[in-house]
C-alpha cells in the first residue's frame, strides 16, 4: 500500500470532516514518515 493510499483509508477510517481534510492528511503523512524511519 502507498504513502498515500494509507493515509486515504486512515482519514476516511476517521470520519475525517471534508473542511479538515489537508491537516489531518498533513498530520497523518508525518506520522506515516516517522513510522517507517523508526522502523528501518
Amino acid at each position: 500500500m502507498s504513502d498515500d493510499e494509507l493515509i486515504e483509508l486512515v482519514a476516511r477510517l476517521l470520519g475525517c470532516p471534508e473542511d479538515e481534510a489537508l491537516l489531518v492528511g498533513a498530520r497523518l503523512r508525518y506520522a506515516v514518515e516517522a513510522f517507517r524511519e523508526e522502523s528501518v
